[in-house]
């Protein structure tokens, strides 16, 4: 695959759910940065991330979620990652990230979170 990845779009109320259906790894960063991009039409927008079909994912795909993170934080919003398989949650635990995304086990806990 060269940069195509499967990325979907949609709208949950005022949400937007960017789900990725295949490992997130340098070979689909960019597909993903600029889906995620294409979601910033707002100064105020909520980006729920679901990675449930993600089996895995490499070091570049880690940079890529904590530059969105920090793009979010910068917009008053928050991005939450959510559906993380065991595999993806050992590599945050690993890497000290789990403490620092906002991490839910589905969409309906990440939307009770509030905004």
């Amino acid at each position: 695959m060269s940069g195509s990845a499967k990325i979907s779009v949609a709208k949950v109320g005022p949400r937007t759910v960017l789900s990725v259906k295949e490992p997130l790894t340098h070979q689909n960063c960019e597909a993903l940065e600029a889906a995620f991009r294409s979601c910033l039409t707002h100064p105020k927008v909520e980006i729920l991330l679901d990675l449930d079909d993600v089996p895995l994912m490499d070091s570049e795909a880690l940079e890529l979620l904590l530059s969105m993170h920090e793009e979010m934080i910068t917009r008053g919003s928050e991005l939450k990652i959510v559906n993380v398989n065991p595999l993806c949650r050992d590599i945050f635990i690993a890497t000290r990230l789990l403490n620092v995304f906002s991490v839910f086990e589905n969409i309906s806990e990440a939307i009770r979170s509030g905004p």
